[in-house]
């Protein structure tokens, strides 16, 4: 909300100004009721007046009148700008009443008795805050101060109240002390260049919407051994934020994909329904740890409905059995995670054909032939009616064998395998991982190996014809094209890609119906799915770097972009058009051979 000071607030600041910043302790006059602005007059009940002044009492009004917390307010470069706020005193700041942020036209409009610091005015970019010891609630005092870049934090602060840090869009980086056992609803709600926060180990629960809108942040280190995460508390725009936990520690995580916990903890994925009532959808331990028992109630859920396959049973070795659904411990038995399982050697036995054929159930199916199969098989490759690379996509891509459900890595391993007769080599593994990341399927891998000199000479030994393998899948067609659309996905939408949406636009380029220019704008710019994440102006901009110029913005050049869009002398779509035209993004289309 703009508000309009009066004349002898002016000529007061300038004088001081004149003469001594370090004397600065000058009152200013409070607003008339006449120059009241239509904000105000509109919503007459959640405005109230407040002084501007340098320094003053900003504590709890119960406590000595509020004399007990102070404030200093002054310019630190002496550049005639407002920067530095230092807070002291023993006990809590003043609590502001503000809207919920959901509230339409959501600003400090929406705020009863702001702050003195919270005044709207061209001189008050507040860029750092320190906190003096013996302050134990921070209250609003962060709330909305847009150039905020540094806070101080002492260990006496015990409190942090909800949406304390709301649209502090400058924060990059803070921490918080170990004082604080709990993150709130919203505290850094659209700290949209917010990057990375430490979270002590006497925190255990974050709150819903403690970091929503927070789309640059991509890194959580929790110190202690156990985290609670509420449902929504992280961004939702398919951003991936990663959390790490000491070793052997627990964290409870909602089961909406979005947070990635490292491999050496128990993750416990949960879903909650309208009852508050919490119920397990999944639990995987990390290597050599033991699970905790299931608690009946956490932060105020509880827990029904475990499924028996979740519940734990200590084992004569001592430790904490997990089962999975083939009844695999996670602990004892090897990670299902990256191991295949070992099938029979009965074609060790065998020759020819026949050979060929056993050696196709022994390892890809696990098991014998039966007489039948066997047979059918066998009669497919003496009458040449199928060759062997045929014959092998049947056993490949046959209902028994997706039902192993194998992940990327297994499913690679298996073909090593089968194919090669042998394991897996770490370079070539990562190869095939990355094609199938960048959107070519799994059909397209298993031709690779197919038509590989590697299979040719199997095939020679068994005296069948290797044979080629033809794929009709637009996306399996340019591998370049694939990749780069699969690339928009993760890098626009900020997800991965959904295997109809990406052989849809492969072919929309490959038949010429759209340049991949108009893919990108026509198809994933002016997407609904791209509208609906209603991005910020600074989000908006640092993903188009990402997609169309293949880095991070820097500085000067996302604050020109943003201020563009924000005085109107730009729109998105003039944007990204200059993007496209720039020497980094053809040289992104020369990478992808476009």
């Amino acid at each position: 909300m703009k508000k309009k000071c009066v004349c002898i607030f002016a000529f007061v600041v300038t004088a001081v100004l004149t003469f001594d910043l370090g004397c600065l302790s000058v009152l200013a006059e409070t607003v008339s009721e006449n120059q009241t602005s239509e904000e105000r007059q509109q919503n007459p009940e959640m405005y109230e007046e407040a002084e501007f002044s340098l320094s003053g009492y900003c504590g709890r009004e119960d406590e000595n009148n509020g004399r007990n917390v102070t404030y200093t307010i002054s310019d630190s470069n002496n550049d005639g700008i407002f920067d530095l706020l230092e807070i002291k005193g023993n006990g809590g700041i003043r609590e502001s009443d503000i809207a919920n942020p959901l509230t339409p036209g959501f600003g400090f409009e929406y705020v009863k008795n702001p702050l003195p610091w919270q005044i709207d005015d061209e001189r008050m970019r507040l860029s750092k805050v320190v906190i003096g010891e013996g302050v134990t609630d921070i209250g609003y005092s962060c709330y909305r101060l847009w150039y905020l870049e540094e806070v101080s934090i002492p260990d006496s602060v015990t409190s942090i109240s909800n949406y304390a840090f709301y649209g502090c869009v400058s924060l990059k980086e803070i921490s918080i002390p170990d004082s604080v056992t709990l993150i709130q609803y919203g505290t850094f709600w659209n700290c949209d260049s917010l990057e990375k926060i430490n979270i002590p180990d006497s925190v255990t629960s974050i709150r819903a919407s403690a970091f929503w809108g927070c789309f640059s942040l991509r890194e959580v280190n929790v110190k202690g051994t156990f985290i609670f995460i509420n449902e929504g508390a992280f961004p939702q725009n398919g951003t991936i934020v990663r959390v790490t936990l000491p070793q052997n520690g627990v964290a409870f995580v909602p089961d909406d994909k979005n947070v990635e916990i490292s491999n050496i903890v128990t993750k416990v994925e949960y879903m909650r329904d309208d009852f508050s009532r919490m119920h397990i959808s999944n639990i995987s331990l990390g290597e050599g740890c033991t699970l905790v028992e299931i608690p009946d109630s956490l932060d105020g859920y509880t827990v029904e409905d475990v499924d028996e396959k979740f519940r734990t049973l200590v084992s004569e070795e001592g430790h904490t059995h997990r089962y999975n659904i083939a009844d695999v411990c996670q602990i004892c038995n090897k990670s299902i995670d990256t191991n295949i399982p070992d099938g029979p050697d009965t074609w060790k036995s065998k020759e020819g054909i026949e050979g060929f054929v056993f050696r196709l159930y022994n390892v890809a199916m696990n098991r014998d032939a039966e007489e039948a199969g066997l047979n059918d098989w066998n009669t497919r490759l003496n009458t040449k009616k199928e060759t062997a690379a045929q014959v092998a996509w049947g056993f490949v891509f046959s209902e028994e064998f997706k039902n192993f459900d194998y992940n990327d890595v297994q499913y690679i391993k298996i073909l090593y395998r089968t194919m090669f007769g042998r394991e897996a080599d770490e370079g070539g593994l990562n190869d095939w991982l990355s094609k199938l990341e960048n959107g070519m399927s799994r059909e397209y891998v298993f031709r690779g190996f197919a038509e590989s000199q590697e299979f040719s000479n199997l095939c020679d030994s068994y005296g069948v014809i290797r044979g080629n393998i033809t794929l009709s899948a637009y996306r399996d067609q340019n591998v370049g094209a694939t990749g780069f659309i699969a690339r928009l996905y993760t890098k626009m939408l900020g997800r991965g890609f959904d295997d109809d949406g990406l052989e849809y636009w492969c072919r929309k380029y490959l038949t010429g119906e759209n340049t991949i220019e108009e893919v990108a704008t026509v198809g994933f710019l002016h997407s609904k799915e791209l509208e609906n994440l209603n991005l910020s102006d600074t989000e908006f901009v640092t993903r188009m770097y990402r997609t169309f110029l293949n880095r991070e913005p820097d500085e000067a050049g996302l604050a020109d972009w943003v201020n563009r869009l924000e005085t109107g002398r730009e729109t998105r779509d003039s944007l990204v058009y200059g993007f496209t035209l720039s020497k980094e993004f053809n040289n992104i289309k020369v990478l992808y051979g476009l």
